[in-house]
């Protein structure tokens, strides 16, 4: 997917992403980033149609992405 090379989470930790400690400050750091990422709503699109179910996609969490769909 072209919107990967362009995400501002490039080069990120990988386990910023998929947090084992759900608190609100361990949260706080990937979802500031998707915050200000270019292409958060492809992101979200992406885990929304492949039916991702762990980690924070698009500047969501599980539940909030369950919500949607």
């Amino acid at each position: 997917n072209w919107w990967f090379y362009h995400a501002a989470c490039k080069g990120v930790d990988t386990n910023v992403w998929f947090p084992l400690n759900r608190s609100n400050e361990t949260l706080q750091k990937p979802i500031s980033v998707c915050q200000r990422c270019y292409v958060k709503k492809e992101c979200l699109d992406y885990s929304l149609s492949n039916r991702i179910e762990f980690g924070i996609w698009g500047g969501l969490r599980e539940h909030e992405r369950t919500k949607l769909l």
